[in-house]
């Protein structure tokens, strides 16, 4: 609390004369203000005084033993990397907070470094300025997917897995149905690669398939050629198979037989075969299957000779 002003008329009427101080001196030491104890105004200002001296010395007694110094308050500050501190001469030391969002404080060493870090950054050039801008403009990725409106992923199939294998086997396939002319006797003979027939459980390999299913036939349909007529059918197989060589004429509208063509109860593999002169026409076709009794053994082709009509 700050002091008040002081009342200029505390001096007006102050005794400064000294005999009379010193009389009134006197009269204090025999205690002759006592004498006033017997009327009860004088009694109460007698209280007063008593009062204001026992307030007097009381101050004093303060004055003399409380406070260590009426010098000024010297302030000095103590900083490390955790904390600042004022300290105070003659009275309490105080910590400093750190400052945070929503109060006041010191600033810490870290809070100087990013300060220090952010003001020593450069903005950018225009010509990164451009560059942002047009990348923003660019269009948003649309996603992955399969649709015309997507991307597709790196490794995305885009063929089914059936596809895949027919390809896969296509390339094992060795080429189309062969025609040579045999000068010797007139006649022509057609070689028909055995990767040329088919059935639902066949197996390609190179040159040559088998059948994964032991009951199962590998056939070929021949077109054949105008003005021309079959008077033999071979059919190579790795190993010889008996009675499981077959031929027919076959109609091609209706998928169906129209006569058993050789032997008729099934011809041996490897084998020469008359086939009662089958005639090309149009809308048939002489249809060879095969039977083969293990994985292991492979048809290799067949050929057909020709001769003219």
């Amino acid at each position: 609390m700050a002091k008040g002003s002081r009342d200029s008329n505390l001096d007006r009427h102050k005794i400064t004369d000294g005999a009379k101080l010193a009389a009134m001196s006197a009269s204090f030491n025999e205690g002759k203000h006592m004498e006033l104890e017997v009327f009860p105004a004088e009694r109460a200002m007698l209280y007063k005084l008593q009062v204001l001296n026992d307030e007097v010395k009381e101050i004093h007694r303060y004055l003399g033993s409380e406070i260590t110094s009426n010098s000024s308050t010297n302030l000095s500050t103590t900083a490390n990397g955790t904390s600042l501190t004022i300290n105070s001469s003659d009275g309490n030391n105080a910590s400093i907070p750190a400052a945070t969002t929503n109060a006041w404080g010191a600033m810490t060493d870290e809070n100087f470094d990013a300060i220090a870090a952010n003001t020593a950054k450069t903005g950018i050039t225009s010509g990164q300025t451009s560059a942002i801008t047009a990348n923003t403009a660019k269009t948003t990725f649309p996603g992955f997917g399969t649709t015309s409106t997507r991307a597709m992923r790196g490794n995305t199939t885009t063929i089914s897995s059936g596809q895949s294998s027919a390809i896969s086997a296509n390339l094992l396939k060795a080429s189309s149905v062969g025609f040579y002319k045999n000068r010797s006797n007139g006649t022509e003979t057609v070689w028909i690669p055995g990767t040329q027939f088919y059935s639902p459980t066949i197996v390609y390999d190179v040159g040559k398939v088998t059948n994964s299913n032991s009951r199962g036939l590998l056939t070929y349909e021949w077109p054949g050629i105008d003005g021309k007529k079959v008077i033999v059918a071979h059919v190579v197989t790795s190993a010889n198979v008996s009675r499981g060589t077959s031929f027919k004429r076959w109609r091609l509208a209706t998928a169906s037989s129209l006569a058993i063509l050789g032997g008729g109860r099934g011809d041996n593999s490897n084998t020469d075969v008359n086939t009662t002169d089958w005639t090309c026409a149009v809308g048939e076709a002489f249809q060879i299957s095969q039977g083969l009794p293990s994985t292991s053994t492979y048809l290799l082709g067949a050929y057909l000779i020709l001769t003219d009509v």
